[in-house]
């Protein structure tokens, strides 16, 4: 829609300089015109799609817009934003739920019995006596004596992120950098190209960390401490966990003086502070934990 606006109002300011050639009759019309032209131009509704995948645990939601859905199946939501709407397909899978069983639940001193635990993607069983493992789906149980296991099933769901990879452009994060899309010389600028030489000429030749052909988000780094490099607002669930990580990478040659990064959650510094390995193009992957308590969206800064 950026490119769009900006040919209308292209177009628009030659038109108005051409009129003054013609005389009041013919410019009064042609100016009228233009002016229907414009009006129906301008309140054309203009759309941005996209599709994302979610996965919850039995009892969880989602919430796209004003509609909450707790049922696996695909979702078509219209959220209107500026300066396009957004229409979003939601591919929803809610998860059967973690189940536990045993070969024999009745056994004698010295004999064992086979656990079995399905419905999750990791797995965490308590207590850790008389198991042969307590990080596996299917541990060998021998206790001593009469002992009740807990199995607790976690599941990775689908990124939250909108945009993550940066491939719709820059739309969907906030930044308190500037955007130059051509040229990142300056400090406290960023660009999203697909190889980050285009944007600047002594930047290494990084590629982003997946294909090598996607963008990514070059940044020239800000000499203030605390200035936001990337922001976005997600709606979380309470009571749950989040792992939120991010790839990083040195495109300079300068080694001594790489970039020093952290994640907060509304304003709540999360984890330690990061740096990317000083080898220019070696992407290296940091991610944090953080627990959503009773809260239902979250603003996620990088900083």
């Amino acid at each position: 829609m950026a490119d769009v606006t900006d040919g209308l109002q292209f177009r628009n300011q030659d038109n108005c300089i051409d009129l003054t050639l013609y005389s009041s009759g013919l410019e009064n019309e042609y100016a009228s015109s233009l002016s229907e032209y414009n009006e129906a131009a301008l309140s054309a509704p203009c759309y941005v799609y996209d599709t994302i995948s979610v996965t919850l645990c039995p009892g969880e939601s989602y919430t796209v817009g004003s509609h909450s859905y707790t049922q696996t199946g695909a979702y078509l939501d219209t959220l209107v934003s500026l300066p396009c709407d957004t229409v979003r397909l939601t591919n929803l899978t809610v998860l059967a739920g973690v189940s536990a069983s045993a070969d024999d639940l009745h056994i004698c001193a010295g004999e064992s019995s086979q656990l079995l635990a399905q419905g999750g993607q990791s797995y965490t069983w308590s207590p850790a006596v008389g198991l042969s493992a307590t990080d596996v789906p299917n541990p060998i149980a021998m206790p001593s004596q009469t002992t009740t296991y807990t199995v607790t099933g976690t599941s990775q769901t689908a990124n939250l992120i909108f945009n993550g990879d940066f491939e719709l452009g820059n739309v969907g994060f906030a930044s308190s950098y500037t955007y130059n899309p051509i040229n990142i010389g300056a400090q406290s600028v960023y660009a999203l190209p697909t190889d980050v030489n285009d944007v600047h000429s002594f930047a290494a030749h990084c590629h982003d960390h997946t294909t090598g052909a996607g963008k990514l988000m070059a940044v020239n780094g800000s000499g203030t401490p605390n200035t936001i490099v990337w922001e976005q607002t997600v709606p979380v669930q309470p009571q749950v966990d989040y792992i939120f990580s991010a790839w990083v990478t040195n495109w300079s040659s300068i080694q001594s003086d790489l970039s020093k990064l952290q994640f907060s959650v509304n304003g709540q510094l999360l984890g330690s502070v990061f740096q990317p390995f000083p080898q220019q193009c070696q992407w290296k992957k940091v991610d944090e934990i953080w627990n959503s308590g009773n809260s239902d969206v979250r603003r996620y800064p990088i900083g």
